[in-house]
Order: C-alpha cells, then sequence, then structure tokens
C-alpha cells in the first residue's frame, strides 16, 4: 500500500512539474513574441515619424498661404496674379494631405494577446490612446477634410483658372508636385465672392486642427519608443 502511495505521488508530482515546465516554456515563448513584435511596432513608429515630419511641415505650408490668401482679400494691396495662383494651388493640391500610421505591429499585439503581456501600465495606455482613440479622431477627420477639398477645389477653380506645367513627378505618397504656373486667368469678381472668404477661413480652422493632432501624435510616439525601450529591459 504504502508502495503504491510513493507510486501514486510520484505519478502526480511528475504531471505538475510537467505542467509547469509546459506552462513556463509557453509563457515565454509568448514573452519573446510579445517583444519581437515590440521591435517591429519600434521600427514602423520611426518610419511615421519621418512620415509625420513630412506631413506636419507641408501642412504648415498650407496655413502660410492660406493665411496670405485671406491677407489678400482683405487687404488693399493686393497678391500679383502669380503669387495669387501659386498659393492657391499649392493649397488645392496639398490641403488634404494627411497621416497614415502603420498599424499592422500594433493588431498583431492584440491578436496574439501580446498586450496582457506588457508589464507597463503606461505603455498600454498610450498604445491605446495611438491607434484606438486618436487614430478614430484623425479617421474622421480625413473623411471630413477630403470631402471639403474636392468642394473648395470644384466651387473656387472657376475664379482662378490655372494649366500647370510638372517639372517634377508627382510624389504619390505626398501629393507634394512641383510645377510651374503656365497660364493664369483670375475671374473678375474674385474679391467679391462671400464663398471664396468662406473658404480660406474654413480651410484654415482644418488645417490648424489638423497640426494640432499630427503634433500630439508626434508627442505620443516618440513617449511610446522609451515605454518600448523600458519595456523590453524589464
Amino acid at each position: 500500500m504504502k508502495k503504491y502511495l510513493i507510486e501514486s505521488i510520484l505519478i502526480i508530482g511528475s504531471v505538475l512539474l510537467s505542467l509547469t515546465i509546459n506552462s513556463f516554456v509557453e509563457k515565454k515563448e509568448r514573452l519573446d513574441q510579445k517583444n519581437i513584435i515590440l521591435s517591429e511596432l519600434k521600427t514602423t513608429i520611426k518610419d511615421d515619424l519621418e512620415q509625420l515630419k513630412m506631413v506636419i511641415n507641408v501642412q504648415k505650408k498650407c496655413l502660410e498661404s492660406t493665411e496670405l490668401l485671406i491677407e489678400d482679400f482683405f487687404s488693399e494691396i493686393k497678391l500679383s496674379d502669380k503669387e495669387l495662383a501659386k498659393n492657391f494651388s499649392y493649397l488645392k493640391q496639398n490641403g488634404v494631405i494627411s497621416f497614415f500610421p502603420q498599424v499592422g505591429p500594433y493588431n498583431r499585439l492584440l491578436n496574439t494577446g501580446g498586450m496582457e503581456l506588457i508589464k507597463s501600465d503606461v505603455l498600454r495606455s498610450k498604445l491605446l490612446t495611438v491607434y484606438d482613440n486618436l487614430n478614430r479622431r484623425k479617421e474622421f477627420g480625413d473623411r471630413v477634410l477630403d470631402d471639403f477639398g474636392m468642394d473648395f477645389a470644384r466651387d473656387l477653380s472657376p475664379f482662378i483658372n490655372i494649366v500647370e506645367k510638372k517639372l517634377k513627378k508627382r510624389d504619390v505618397v505626398y501629393l507634394n508636385a512641383e510645377s510651374t504656373l503656365d497660364k493664369i486667368s483670375i475671374n473678375k469678381n474674385y474679391y467679391k465672392t462671400e464663398l471664396v472668404k468662406y473658404y480660406y477661413s474654413e480651410y484654415k480652422y482644418w488645417i490648424e486642427s489638423f497640426i494640432d493632432v499630427y503634433l500630439n501624435y508626434n508627442d505620443l510616439l516618440n513617449e511610446v519608443l522609451d515605454l518600448i525601450d523600458l519595456e523590453k529591459s524589464l
């Protein structure tokens, strides 16, 4: 009887030890996978920050153009037709530029349960803020701005008729083509139309709003980079 009891204890102990080892190995594999995905996320964030830098610079130039066009509309001293057309053309081409963050690594963190293994509550919170809250807000704004940009081009182009000669290939990501104004025709009713003033004022509001969103993105992504390094060192 004693012999059987010892054998039973040994069998149970072996089973428990095997389960413990398997659990440990499984958890280690998940932790390794989490760290691999965090490394991938770090790489994509660095790429996103470069994209973001360019988008912010283009938007700031759009804001400068908008402010010049608004000032010109109300000023006694008007811009030359060429300067007016140049700023209008830049705004029409680039005003709807947007930032497209890469979400693949973040989605893999969610799908593999990697988020649950992140020890830092702050990192989890920042990831949710960037890829859920802020990204949804941006996507909604993108749709609104795209519609506004199409209305802007449709309604104001008859007042500023421009034929452009391209100097460089269009950048398919940033829509930042450089061009020379070949032919310009400014409608005589341009400065008498309230619609022109409305569109410039609205565009200024939207561009300022998006610059604020992108600067927030920039700060949060840099914070996430530091937190990823800290998480991987734990």
